[in-house]
């Protein structure tokens, strides 16, 4: 059995036409069940300095979907909670029981016109009660949780350097950032 992540290859950002990306939102809960006082929380990773795209930069957990599977038997669901779920693992080492809930917010496509390519891009948000369990991979070099009431009211609490479509998939998350706020503030 092979142990290759890509079954039909790795997929090539500079020249696959149709990639899926699957992009997590991880949003600390612990105060909201009273284990911490933390208001809830969202995670950011600062990428390497030697990744190839945008090192040094900002962003939340995301991954390529295998391209091939994308175009022959294209994703539902259940495939980018998967999806979701394998990068919670790879990229900040919470496993699935560290997970209260995941669900898929949003899909949409993005279009790179100059590289003539189309994303087919998978937005997820995953609570945790355990973000004392997260640790970073070789792909990014720091952490760090923002409050989710600074991130949607003001986009000058993130980081300088971010990647190029983090603010539009916040704004995209903000609804259900509302939600958890609304369940922190009325426990408190």
């Amino acid at each position: 059995m092979s142990k290759c992540k890509y079954p039909f290859g790795r997929p090539n950002l500079l020249t696959d036409k149709y990639l899926g990306i699957s992009i997590v939102a991880v949003v600390d809960t612990s105060g909201i069940c009273g284990k911490t006082n933390n208001p809830p929380r969202t995670l950011l990773l600062q990428r390497g300095k030697n990744v190839a795209n945008y090192p040094g930069a900002w962003a939340m957990p995301a991954g390529v979907i295998d391209n091939r599977t994308y175009r022959q038997i294209g994703l539902g669901m259940d495939s980018a909670l998967l999806q979701a779920t394998l990068e919670l693992v790879e990229e900040t080492s919470l496993l699935p029981e560290h997970i209260e809930k995941l669900s898929l917010i949003d899909e949409y496509s993005r279009e790179n016109e100059e590289r003539e390519q189309t994303f087919k891009v998978y937005l997820s948000l995953a609570e945790t009660m355990y973000p004392e369990m997260v640790y970073t991979n070789w792909e990014n070099q720091n952490e760090q949780w923002i409050d989710l009431s600074e991130v949607m009211n003001n986009e000058n609490c993130l980081p300088r350097l971010v990647i190029p479509n983090l603010i539009p998939d916040i704004k995209r998350l903000t609804p259900s950032f509302q939600e958890i706020q609304v369940r922190f503030d009325t426990r408190h």
